[in-house]
């Protein structure tokens, strides 16, 4: 914010930093009464075919195993197509 009254100022606005904070929180209130939705966007769902896509993730953590603390490398697969999750350690 402090970075858009810098800007404005160098356009020659001669108004506050307050002033403009005011400004774009009442902007964003009204943009967002105006179109309801979550801050995240628009949402598209992926249309793909079998075995065309798929995520990969990759995460560690530990376990007590037989009384023994063991790090777990742990490989996590989510198949678009048929929403599948698979997990690996």
């Amino acid at each position: 914010m402090k970075q858009m009254h810098a800007d404005l100022v160098k356009l020659g606005y001669d108004g506050s930093y307050r002033r403009v904070a005011a400004f774009a929180r009442a902007s964003h209130a009204d943009r967002h009464r105006a179109e309801p939705t979550t801050k995240r966007g628009t949402f598209v769902l992926l249309v793909v075919q079998p075995g065309e896509a798929f995520q990969f993730d990759w995460s560690e953590d530990w376990a007590n195993i037989g009384g023994e603390r063991i790090k777990l490398q742990i490989a996590h697969i989510k198949l678009w197509h048929s929403r599948a999750f698979l997990i690996r350690a």
